[in-house]
């Protein structure tokens, strides 16, 4: 298989998936508010199980945009680097900066206290 079509499967796959992420996400918010419990269901499922469903996908999201940055490597290196040397160093830096920014921001949420009210 060569690269477009393996491209192009990789990028159908995470959309499909992001379309069944958004709906699960909307469903739970909306439908299925908290504290439904037992009382509401979608073709059978709780809040609790949709929740489940929903953390799958994600997960496979991930990694479906994992292989995704993988396909592109050669393209984002070379957006970072840019044409000219001298501005590379800056592309990179500006680049990492917001790579970790975004990490710190994602640990903060997972790694923050929880509250029982």
């Amino acid at each position: 298989m060569n690269r477009t079509k393996l491209n192009f499967i990789v990028d159908t796959i995470a959309f499909i998936l992001f379309t069944f992420l958004l709906t699960t996400g909307i469903l739970i918010h909306f439908v299925l508010p908290p504290q439904s419990g037992h009382l509401k269901t979608v073709l059978a499922m709780t809040r609790h199980q949709w929740g489940e469903i929903h953390f799958y996908i994600a997960f496979t999201l991930v990694l479906a945009l994992v292989a995704h940055f993988a396909l592109h490597w050669s393209w984002i290196v070379c957006v970072i680097k840019g044409r000219s040397k001298e501005k590379s160093n800056i592309r990179f830096l500006v680049g990492a900066t917001i790579v970790v920014i975004l990490l710190i921001i994602s640990l903060a949420i997972l790694f923050s206290p929880i509250k029982y009210s």
